[in-house]
């Protein structure tokens, strides 16, 4: 097999201890604790979302406890975390778990042990020094890092240490089939009419070992189902083998589900509601027998310092150890035994350190700096990020250069197999090209699957959407379902057997951590896999990841969230709060770009919602890069109903943002309609680069402008329309800015994705006459408030111009027309007018906005938001306030010192309790972050006393958080309000400002702590990087004291629309 090369580069380095352990099954969590216990520094990587993959991966949601023998601590932890009323694990033979419980105490225990838990995250190379192990390089969405280490433990499924290792585990020692076990999960099962059996016969042509299925009641009692089958399958350990295992058995699983729902009586009326993630073996066909050699000496690679314990299966198939009872066992002894060699490791910890005598990256590169190996002009170099440097304040060493096999070339490679990525991958290989798509998931869907969001929300469910939309429910129907929602499995399934049959080549459960280029040619991706990392070459990528994974590995330009200050809108971890039923969980942020996080949120996400049955196993962000392409799409673009002569795809949704709005449109009261968007081709070229296309949520558009684009059907079929501008490409050797755009343009049309005619249509832009603008002003809205423009059903589409938005869209020449309706209007039209002067920036229309909002709060307390606005939950969220604060926003555009009173009023009747930050109606967010707004823009000293009396609340003082995780994201809100009033206390001139932000540098809540350093740089022009001192130093200096300075960022406003494409001649 060819190999590339990754050169010998700089990795940042997460953390130095005394142990690592790679994999947090039962096995590796007794093991690092044992290790922790004895006073070790230890970190635990674990390459999924979640831990004990014996149990949980497996979907074996149980124990079979020994009636005598001591139990290993940590499965009596887990049987403790396990009691609930009515029910009692010890002494019985098999103890039912609650998944979510047992995720959650297997955190809680590394927690309270002090060890450091990573999440997502693979080995991909050993550090060495001098023949002795010193450090383990990981790879994640971040790219790759270091951790110090003298000592490895691996405890992988796959034996991953060893494969990295040099050694050959390749072969399984019983044989070369493998008995392995998958389980389906029901509920609604009618389990009286089993009648104490044990096993459930099924017909042979399901393919079943035995001929049948294991019972087994979940802990939920009546109705609630396990059933585990076995398979005899390839026992190989491989990469390749296991694909195609994992393929056959969940559509054995899919076999069996549907005889059950169909034939079987007792399961009329159930629900599939999961299946195992993952194949549970191998075990020997025979049985096997016990293991009686030396734990140690069984798990010890060639390489000093690493051990893999599961080695011990494929080397002496060791079965015990796939028990949870046994690899806990095992995961003790080992660790005890590991203390004594930590001590003879030590004695060399000096002189194999992994930084001693190399070059070191300096600490203030920039964020994004990549490593990039030194290579004749035109070869192919391996890039891949770092989170080394100012950014991240992580220090960085130079890593060993590393061979990777070149596993494969295709024409087509597709990386992330959710919406976008999934649609992508069957139809470009639908088209007759070679295919891979890589996904960091088990199986295919992403958000609409494992994300847990499981309906279609807006969006046209037309062309490739539909085809996906009428296989789901193709499946559900053998499956007999009747939800309204899709059902998990059947959509996975079906979006399974879609790429099955094109030919699609899937690498599931790997993450992209690099991409291949020459020169600023994407040419593929570097892969980490439980089977060590590998390398895929095509002719054209698509990164359909959501979050830009390859383009940014690329260099490519990028905003995380908002412009402004790095806000994105909130993420979810599923809660499932029975085994078929999921509620959405989007609360707070996440920085899916740097790994700690990523893990963070994960056990933050975890412990939000009561009780939950379980929580998703991926982190459905709604929001992180955006890709910065040929062309940026703006809010004003889909308010202005822009049109493009490269149109690929037609997008349909209302506003929907959950989070902060960054648009002045949104803050003054204009929450949009249910808009068609056209969607150009130019949105997924990323600007500066040549073989790659970015579809899904990471394409070329702003922060609100990506709330009406990113629903589930549109994505899928955006997704389709970037494979067949992929395949065109190839098959014409053309690069993909180059394509024929009309021929795409016919297929799409042919496709239904974009009107018939759209390739030979010509545009022009709307040019407005003096007397043209006067009817304009006229028409004005006057009859309703602008948010009344989101009131609309699903299915209704608003296509008409919007008055107020034409006429802030002109420029300055229509001012003076605005000014003379001014002086005559009354009610919502001089509401209006006055609103539209601000927009524009002109003071003309101050006395009329603070009249007008003095009038609002002229009672004891601030007043609440009245109207009924539509979709709207726990603020801030899709712009629901009061309508003073729409006011206050549109006050804040003037600039004005008049301003100030208006304030100072609002702090007057500001005396927050905690559970007020909660009030859908009070709309106490929105207050506070409009005057901050207002005085970040005004930049006047005379503003900070209002600006200090907003930082005496005290629940907006003190919302840092240095360690750990908050499962309260309400604590989150209120220091984004925090952040926001010392912007502008610093914006006014005051050090208090500047103190606060210093003090957020440190947050771990990654995106809080970049937007500290944002506003850092913006407001004082230095660059310093994260490190506290260095601001803190410069604060201190009497030289450099804080000036007063406006920050005045106008987004996502169209100031001249008379030079763009709206119309069709």
């Amino acid at each position: 097999m060819k190999k590339l090369t990754i050169d010998r580069a700089a990795v940042s380095v997460l953390g130095e201890a005394d142990a690592v352990v790679i994999g947090g099954s039962l096995a590796g969590i007794a093991c690092a604790l044992e290790l922790a216990n004895a006073g070790r520094r230890v970190w635990l990587v674990e390459p999924r979302t979640y831990l004990g993959g014996s149990v949980t991966a497996s979907l074996r949601p149980w124990i079979t406890v020994p009636v005598k023998g001591k139990l290993p601590a940590i499965i009596g932890k887990v049987l403790d975390g396990q009691q609930v009323e009515g029910q009692q694990a010890e002494g019985e033979s098999s103890a039912a778990l609650y998944p979510d419980r047992l995720k959650r105490t297997l955190e809680d225990v590394l927690q309270e042990g002090g060890v450091q838990l990573l999440y997502a995250s693979l080995p991909v190379g050993i550090e060495k020094r001098d023949g002795r192990t010193v450090g383990v390089v990981i790879a994640n969405k971040s790219g790759r890092q270091l951790i110090k280490s003298p000592l490895l433990m691996d405890t992988t499924e796959t034996a991953l240490a060893a494969l990295l290792s040099g050694e050959d585990v390749a072969s399984y020692a019983p044989g070369e089939e493998a008995l392995y076990y998958r389980t389906l999960e029901f509920v609604g099962v009618d389990g009286d009419l089993f009648a104490g059996q044990a096993m459930l016969p099924v017909p042979a042509d399901i393919g079943l070992e035995g001929g049948s299925v294991r019972l087994r009641q979940g802990y939920r009692g009546a109705g609630h189902w396990l059933l585990e089958f076995a398979l005899k399958l390839t026992s190989a350990n491989t990469l390749e083998v296991n694909r195609e295992r994992e393929v056959e058995a969940r559509k054995a699983g899919m076999r069996l589900a549907v005889h059950l729902m169909q034939q079987e009586f007792a399961f009329r009326k159930a629900v599939l509601s999961t299946s195992s993630h993952e194949l549970y073996g191998p075990f020997p066909l025979d049985g096997g027998s016990a293991f009686s050699g030396d734990w140690l000496d069984a798990a010890k690679t060639g390489t000093n310092g690493v051990w893999s314990l599961y080695r011990a299966v494929y080397k002496h198939g060791c079965a015990e150890l796939l028990d949870p009872i046994g690899a806990a066992a095992a995961g003790e002894q080992l660790g005890r035994m590991l203390v004594g060699e930590l001590a003879e490791a030590e004695e060399a910890k000096d002189a194999a350190s992994a930084g001693d005598g190399r070059s070191a990256v300096d600490r203030g590169q920039q964020e994004g700096q990549l490593e990039l190996g030194q290579r004749p002009e035109g070869a192919v170099t391996v890039r891949i990020p770092t989170l080394a440097g100012e950014m991240t304040g992580f220090p960085a060493v130079e890593a060993a250069a590393a061979d990777v096999p070149i596993f494969g070339a295709v024409d087509v490679l597709v990386a992330g197999g959710g919406s976008s990525g999934a649609c992508a991958s069957f139809t470009a290989a639908g088209e007759g090209v070679r295919t891979a798509l890589i996904d960091l998931n088990p199986g295919l869907g992403g958000t609409g699957t494992f994300g847990g969001v499981d309906s279609y929300w807006f969006g046209r469910k037309a062309g490739f959407a539909a085809r996906i939309q009428d296989a789901v429910l193709a499946q559900q129907s053998e499956l007999r379902y009747k939800g309204h929602k899709w059902n998990i499995e059947a959509k996975m399934h079906a979006l399974l057997e879609e790429a099955s049959r094109s030919g699609v080549q899937l690498f599931l459960n790997a993450i992209t951590f690099g991409v291949l280029m020459q020169g600023k040619q994407v040419k593929g991706a570097v892969v980490a896999t439980r089977w060590g990392p590998v390398a895929l070459t095509a002719g054209a990528v698509i990164d359909a990841t959501g979050d830009g994974d390859l383009a940014a590995f690329a260099g490519a330009d990028y905003v995380y969230g908002s412009e402004r200050d790095h806000t994105v809108m909130w993420y979810s971890l599923a809660q499932y709060t029975a085994p078929d039923k999921i509620q959405n969980n989007f609360t707070s942020m996440v920085d899916i770009s740097n790994v700690l996080d990523y893990t963070r949120a994960i056990l933050a996400g975890r412990r939000r919602g009561s009780e939950c049955h379980d929580h998703g196993t991926y982190i459905a962000t709604r929001e992180s890069r955006h890709v910065k392409g040929d062309v940026v799409m703006k809010l004003s673009d889909q308010l202005l109903h822009r049109k493009w002569p490269d149109t690929i795809n037609v997008h349909f949704s209302n506003h929907d943002v959950k989070g902060v709005s960054g648009a002045d449109w949104v803050n003054i009261g204009l929450i949009p309609p249910n808009l068609e968007i056209e969607i150009p081709y130019r949105m997924l070229l990323p600007e500066g680069l040549d073989g790659i296309l970015v579809a899904g949520k990471a394409v070329s558009a702003t922060h609100d402008a990506l709330p009406a684009i990113r629903m589930q059907a549109d994505l899928e079929n955006l997704g389709a329309a970037a494979a067949l501008a992929a395949v065109q490409a190839v098959r014409t050797g053309s690069v993909l800015r180059s394509i024929d755009i009309a021929s795409l343009q016919q297929r799409l049309a042919d496709e239904g994705l974009i009107p018939i005619g759209t390739a030979e249509r010509k545009l022009k832009p709307r040019a407005y006459s003096d007397a043209d603008l006067e009817r304009l002003v006229a028409s004005i809205e006057a009859e309703q408030p602008l948010y009344e423009y989101s009131n609309m059903r699903m299915n209704e589409i608003y296509a008409a111009p919007i008055p107020f938005v034409e006429i802030c869209s002109v420029g300055p020449r229509i001012v003076p027309f605005l000014v003379r309706a001014l002086e005559q209007a009354e009610g919502l039209r001089r509401i209006h007018l006055a609103q539209a002067l601000a927009m524009i920036g002109s003071d003309e229309a101050v006395p009329v906005l603070v009249d007008l909002i003095m009038e609002h709060l002229s009672g004891e307390k601030l007043p609440v938001r009245t109207a009924d606005i539509m979709y709207v939950q726990l603020p801030p969220d899709h712009g629901a306030m009061p309508d003073a604060a729409f006011l206050l926003y549109s006050l804040a555009q003037t600039k004005d010192k008049r301003s100030i009173a208006v304030w100072n009023r609002i702090t007057e009747l500001l005396h927050p309790e905690e559970d007020d930050f909660k009030d859908t109606w009070q709309g106490l967010y929105y207050y506070i972050d409009a005057v901050c707004q207002g005085a970040e823009r005004l930049g006047d000293p005379a503003a900070v006393p209002v600006m200090e009396a907003i930082r005496r609340i005290p629940l907006l003082r003190d919302q840092q958080c240095l360690h750990s995780y908050q499962p309260d994201y309400f604590r989150e809100r209120r220091a984004m309000l925090e952040l926001a009033a010392a912007r502008a206390l610093a914006a006014c001139g005051s050090p208090e400002g500047y103190e606060v932000l210093i003090g957020y540098l440190s947050d771990v809540r990654s995106l809080l702590a970049r937007q500290a350093l944002l506003l850092l740089r913006r407001l004082s022009g230095m660059t310093y990087g994260l490190d506290p001192a260095q601001w803190t130093a410069w604060l201190a200096d009497s030289r450099t004291l804080p000036q007063p300075r406006s920050i005045d960022l106008r987004l996502d406003v169209e100031t001249d629309s008379e030079t763009i494409l709206r119309e069709i001649l």
